[in-house]
């Protein structure tokens, strides 16, 4: 992206601090700042390739950069591929752009080489290569279909596929509606034997599950630490 991008013109989904400019944050989304290895459960990522689904903007594209990652970030090309609830008044077309803006100012204010794809969560692996290292964070809650969404992933995740988002413990597979008209931008949380039954179909095997407070700036109730899980999935050779 050529295009000069104003500060005020972004819409900064996880708070960071960039050279010259400081420490930048729209007061929501996650400050994840000195998190961001607990947060992708301490997978070494040196020379690996590595895509980050649902980049936003941008944080943990860029920290993985920072640890030696050949980076790639994937986000939705349209304002129609993000699922609010049904009956949420939204404009999605100018939250996107803003988040999208926020990333690219990101990228030219650390002077990142990370590159940027842009498509559909649920064809990924028709639009992408494989990456050694497929990284989720915190996605698939905002999607009516999170199941789909993982399949796609693995898919391409020849090595490693990372997921962080909320869970709960159950011995049971069991997915649990979050979302409403009060929070119309979360859909599941799902329990993490679910995660553990669909990877395994799909040919991983969960071989970490931690789970840690970070600090979530949604506002409300969510302006608060919120627990989320970190599972990391090995292809099974």
């Amino acid at each position: 992206m050529n295009d000069v991008i104003k500060l005020e013109d972004c819409n900064f989904y996880h708070v960071m601090d960039l050279p010259v400019v400081g420490t930048v944050s729209s007061g929501y989304g996650w400050d994840l700042r000195g998190r961001f290895d607990d947060y992708t459960g301490h997978v070494p990522m040196t020379g690996k390739t590595f895509l980050d689904v649902g980049t936003a903007s941008g944080f943990l594209s860029f920290e993985a950069e920072k640890r030696g990652a050949i980076v790639t970030s994937f986000d939705a090309e349209s304002d129609h591929q993000i699922q609010y609830v049904p009956g949420s008044e939204r404009d999605c077309m100018a939250e996107l752009q803003g988040r999208r803006n926020s990333y690219w100012f990101s990228h030219r204010a650390l002077n990142s080489k990370a590159v940027v794809r842009y498509g559909d969560i649920y064809c990924l692996g028709q639009l992408l290569p494989p990456y050694e290292i497929v990284f989720m964070g915190q996605i698939l809650v905002h999607l009516r279909d999170p199941l789909e969404a993982l399949h796609q992933a693995s898919l391409i995740a020849s090595e490693t596929l990372i997921i962080s988002e909320g869970s709960f413990e159950s011995d049971r597979p069991t997915a649990v509606l979050v979302g409403g008209r009060a929070i119309p931008y979360a859909w599941w949380h799902l329990s993490n034997r679910i995660y553990h039954d669909w990877l395994g179909l799909l040919g991983f095997d969960v071989i970490n599950e931690t789970k840690s407070q970070y600090r979530c700036l949604a506002g409300g109730p969510m302006n608060e630490m919120v627990e989320v899980w970190t599972f990391v999935a090995k292809r099974r050779t």
